[in-house]
């Protein structure tokens, strides 16, 4: 993960994004969506992602691989994660 960039783009705040209508999608289909819940690494509860932040492919990555290698992942079930719907970023 060498050259990581953890600082995702915030489209929204996160009271907005965490109250607006949302969807599930795969975390592998997220790339450009706008996170509607937060997505932690626990134990200890870091947060990854927080309502509001764009998610990208380095994220997607590195979410996959802490599953992948049995690390607890708050926020994804079934790997699949909450995005606000597209259709209240478009308004």
């Amino acid at each position: 993960f060498s050259g990581f960039d953890m600082h995702p783009d915030v489209n929204m705040g996160i009271w907005e994004a965490y109250t607006s209508s949302c969807i599930q999608t795969e975390l592998e289909k997220a790339d450009g969506k706008v996170m509607a819940e937060f997505v932690h690494l626990y134990p200890p509860g870091i947060p990854l992602l927080i309502p509001g932040e764009v998610i990208n492919q380095q994220m997607i990555k590195l979410i996959a691989y802490y599953i992948k290698n049995g690390y607890t992942v708050q926020g994804i079930q079934e790997n699949k994660i909450k995005v606000v719907n597209q259709e209240i970023i478009r308004r």
